[in-house]
């Protein structure tokens, strides 16, 4: 590997690591090697790392439209509901059911009502948290 291909990866790096949040804006079509540009840092990550880069941001609760445009295609894509965890319902004693108010009792709901949900919890979490005595 030449030194300079070394200090244009190393350059590119940089520019990743210091960027807060990515934003990679339209998946190109996809192809062997294909690579995304941050429209934030200028940083260019593979497709496939940039996915899990989505993905990730996901999972901690984000919306992944905001790094790659329409990552998932259908925000009414079901995912298991946030507040029943997909049991649908808790029999809190015998015979005495309680059911999932939040997806009407079928354990999914459409990806942005969970993405809601989770971020109203997240925001509740942190208001109980800073008003106890």
């Amino acid at each position: 590997m030449s030194k300079e291909l070394f200090e244009q990866i190393k350059a590119n790096r940089a520019k990743l690591d210091a960027c807060p949040r990515h934003a990679f804006g339209e998946l190109p079509p996809l192809a062997f090697g294909v690579k995304l540009t941050c429209q934030r840092c200028g940083g260019a990550l593979g497709a496939i790392e940039a996915a899990q880069y989505a993905r990730g941001f996901e999972a901690a609760g984000g919306n992944p439209d905001e790094i790659i445009s329409d990552f998932r295609g259908d925000d009414a894509t079901p995912v298991t509901c946030p507040k029943c965890l997909g049991v649908c319902g808790i029999e809190t004693s015998p015979n005495d059911w309680h059911d999932c108010d939040f997806c009407d009792c079928v354990g999914t709901v459409d990806r942005q009502k969970a993405l809601s949900y989770i971020d109203e919890s997240k925001q509740l979490d942190l208001f109980n948290a800073n008003n106890e005595t």
